[in-house]
């Protein structure tokens, strides 16, 4: 090949490439909001698998003072039983961000047992999404597929500390079909509420689930609840834990290759509460928004939105899968394979 043609194929794959990648711009529909406050985020540094972004962290709960961190696919981590869990006590991540010590944290390993559950777990689809405890019960989502559809299964299991296991029931599982129908789109997010089990989809955005609902389910009776959803643009990946006052908040986060299967309508919690500085030129969202649970429905309560401040890279989309509340200081939250393990706290007050 001569020199000059050389120089033509250069400039057509040139060419090509920049047609074919997707670029990041500013959501069409926020372009007038109000601008708003946004929050850094304080990371907390991990080593070891857990700080490998092939750890894929899904969901991450309390369970008395141990944080508990479930990887997507818990059996690439061990060759007994069926893998492992992570866990991290809240005094050593009290003395991470008090500065006491600040050294990379080495979490502990919890044995995980999954017998029978391998056709829902590993080869049906995209493994486990959420976990919840209520007590020594352990409550999880798995992501997968059904005779070619997208489905959601909630399972039940029990949590054994001084043997240190969680031990999965294969006789629990139970089916939630897909809201949407859209691939690896089902049940992402899990909080225990009482003697009950609820879990959320996780696109509930107008143009793609005009009546979004949470299944309320109860493993004793076998009951299954549908309570009415709001209208929510973006995903949400994950939940705290229901307080007092029966608040809760979850996860809401876009990453902008997801803008086209997402059929975005207008953000209204945006439009309520305005936008953040980094947030009003990007396509990225990063937000924690309050809920509030009741048998009828779940509605958003009237405490704005918490946006944070996004990465500087406009390439760097931090995608938010776990979330629990830290003390009365704020959040812990984590991230999944992308851009790597990110497990940071969140500083709020309501009089933030």
């Amino acid at each position: 090949m001569n020199y000059a043609l050389k120089i033509i194929s250069l400039l057509f794959f040139s060419f090509l490439i920049a047609c074919t990648q997707k670029t990041e711009k500013p959501r069409q529909n926020e372009k007038n909001f109000e601008l708003a406050k946004e929050v850094p985020i304080q990371e907390i540094k991990l080593k070891g698998e857990i700080a490998e972004c092939y750890s894929e962290i899904s969901s991450m709960a309390w369970h008395g003072d141990d944080l508990i961190l479930m990887p997507q696919f818990p059996h690439k981590f061990s060759n007994e039983n069926d893998g492992i869990l992570w866990k991290i006590n809240i005094n050593r991540i009290e003395a991470y961000l008090n500065g006491t010590d600040t050294t990379a944290i080495t979490a502990g390993e919890i044995k995980f047992s999954a017998k029978g559950l391998d056709e829902f777990g590993k080869s049906k689809g995209s493994g486990y999404e959420g976990i919840t405890f209520a007590g020594n019960k352990v409550y999880m989502t798995i992501e997968g597929v059904e005779s070619s559809l997208t489905m959601g299964f909630l399972l039940k299991g029990e949590y054994k500390k001084e043997e240190n296991i969680v031990i999965m029931d294969q006789n629990s599982v139970v089916s939630i079909n897909s809201q949407t129908g859209i691939c690896n789109f089902a049940e992402e997010t899990i909080l225990a509420v009482n003697e009950n089990v609820l879990t959320i989809h996780e696109a509930n955005g107008a143009n793609l689930n005009k009546n979004p609902v949470v299944n309320e389910y109860n493993f004793t009776d076998g009951s299954l609840n549908k309570i009415l959803f709001p209208n929510i643009e973006f995903k949400i990946n994950d939940a705290t834990m229901i307080d007092e006052n029966n608040n809760f908040w979850v996860i809401n986060y876009h990453y902008y290759g997801d803008t086209d299967i997402m059929e975005l309508a207008e953000d209204k919690i945006g439009k309520k509460y305005g936008i953040g500085k980094t947030h009003s030129n990007s396509e990225r969202l990063e937000r924690l928004v309050e809920l509030n649970y009741s048998k009828e429905k779940i509605t958003i309560t009237q405490n704005p939105s918490i946006q944070l401040e996004l990465d500087k890279d406009p390439k760097v989309s931090r995608n938010w899968e776990g979330i629990v509340r830290y003390k009365d200081k704020g959040f812990l939250i984590v991230t999944d394979y992308y851009p790597g393990t990110i497990f940071a706290f969140v500083p709020y007050s309501k009089s933030d």
